[in-house]
């Protein structure tokens, strides 16, 4: 996950950082840096933004239709 698409998806989820950081055991510090691409976002927390991003959209979820 790149840090652009680190950031849209918590805008999408509509968090802010410190809710965002909590979310995934991490600093604001830390998440603060993946979005600016000071560093990776690690493998799980990409993992568990997708999932988190997957349930809050209904028609991303299987059986759902997609344009």
């Amino acid at each position: 996950m790149t840090n652009k698409r680190l950031r849209t998806a918590r805008r999408h989820l509509g968090w802010t950082q410190r809710e965002m950081a909590a979310a995934l055991g991490v600093t604001v510090r830390t998440l603060s840096r993946w979005e600016c691409g000071g560093a990776r976002v690690h493998a799980t927390a990409a993992r568990f933004v997708a999932h988190l991003v997957a349930e809050h959209n209904p028609r991303s979820k299987r059986g759902g239709h997609r344009r």
